[in-house]
């Protein structure tokens, strides 16, 4: 989901609903990575969100949501080698939401 052009294929109804499912999931590490995905394929511009059963804002609330309720981390989760991936993510118009698990990735993970 990382890679910009390559998010289309992703981009798919039942693809779509297994990562709702996955945000939603006890173990912080799985709703993270989900989260992660959902982040990046929420930052591309409105008219390249083509999921037909989910509409974008409805996921980027989910994520908001699920953000919002994530404890800091009892161990570390993954090391980053770098912040660049990020960087897209906290763009000045970009989702608060997307803004928001870029923030806390950086800040708990990083």
């Amino acid at each position: 989901s990382e890679v910009s052009w390559l998010r289309f294929s992703l981009l798919l109804d039942p693809f779509i609903q297994v990562l709702r499912s996955l945000l939603k999931s006890k173990t912080i590490e799985v709703s993270y990575f989900a989260a992660g995905i959902v982040a990046h394929l929420a930052s591309d511009k409105p008219e390249r969100w083509i999921v037909e059963g989910t509409p974008k804002y409805v996921i980027t609330s989910e994520l908001w949501n699920v953000v919002s309720s994530w404890n800091y981390p009892d161990e570390e989760m993954v090391a980053y080698r770098s912040f660049k991936p990020f960087f897209p993510l906290l763009v000045p118009k970009q989702e608060e939401a997307v803004q928001l698990w870029a923030v806390w990735a950086i800040h708990h993970v990083c």
